[in-house]
């Protein structure tokens, strides 16, 4: 592999020559069986990596089609297609500005001189972003501000910022209980839900839903970056069902993401050995 890079030429992209690619010199087992014996090993290994690839692409369309069934998914109906046992009564119509506790910004009055040192810790965006549950680990560290809004386990953060309207008002339910001392980016904002009536952990799974993104995008506004306004994602009406109901919905949903988290660990883990085998394996 040293030998190739060595040989390539140019940078956008890269290449090397036929001739020089045949002018690499390789070394192989005198012996046949040994070279079968690899070569039927890491094949073995290819297709073990692709078995569990596919059942991580099932899985994915799996949960995309649980988020399509178990929710409603039309402004003019009340119930989803799919429901669990014992659950029949209709859905009701809220805004989530009927929902909530408070709402509060993110952390205002600093500089980038503030960041990056402290003992508080903020939730960054990216954390936000990328997941319907926050990673307890997708914090950064702040000095302690006691005029900064303090995150809540179960608060719903939501993005109010992005370069693409598609992306905008993403959110994300922060599920640790380490909310001391815990604030919030600049380019989001919290939302409390009333606990009594809404399980957060569900309104995070069901504002993701594409129905629901269809919805929220076409309202972000701007040029080349893209911001929403608080007012309009509380303005959001959603269908709500009984507290029971959403709870077996969560439960549902976060053990799916639980196993798709674990085979993605498991094709990594994978990887990292067939990288492994490739260095021992080969002079």
């Amino acid at each position: 592999m040293l030998e190739i890079e060595n040989n390539l030429s140019g940078s956008d992209p890269p290449n090397l020559s036929s001739k020089d690619l045949y002018q690499i010199n390789i070394k192989i087992p005198s012996e046949s069986n040994e070279q079968k014996q690899i070569g039927t090993f890491l094949t073995k290994l290819d297709n073990l990596i692709s078995l569990q690839q596919r059942k991580l692409e099932q899985l994915k369309q799996l949960k995309k089609t649980m988020l399509q069934q178990l929710f409603v998914q039309n402004k003019s109906e009340t119930m989803p297609e799919v429901r669990f046992n014992n659950f029949n009564s209709e859905w009701q119509i809220k805004s989530l500005n009927e929902l909530q506790t408070s709402v509060y910004s993110g952390i205002a009055g600093k500089t980038k001189d503030d960041f990056g040192h402290g003992e508080a810790r903020y939730i960054t965006y990216l954390n936000i972003h990328d997941n319907v549950v926050a990673k307890t680990s997708g914090v950064d560290r702040i000095e302690r501000d006691l005029r900064q809004h303090k995150v809540e386990k179960g608060d719903l953060l939501f993005t109010i910022s992005s370069e693409i309207p598609e992306e905008v008002a993403l959110n994300s339910v922060w599920p640790g209980d380490n909310g001391k001392d815990l604030y919030l980016n600049s380019f989001c904002f919290g939302y409390r839900p009333m606990q009594n009536k809404v399980n957060p952990f569900f309104l995070s799974y069901y504002l993701r839903t594409p129905f629901l993104r269809k919805n929220i995008f076409p309202l972000a506004q701007g040029i080349s970056r893209f911001n929403i306004s608080k007012k309009s994602i509380l303005d959001l009406s959603i269908a709500l069902p009984q507290l029971k109901e959403q709870n077996d919905i969560y439960e549902l949903l976060a053990k799916i993401d639980k196993i798709i988290t674990q085979k993605n660990n498991n094709i990594s883990q994978l990887k990292i050995l067939k990288k492994f085998f490739l260095q021992k394996l080969f002079v």
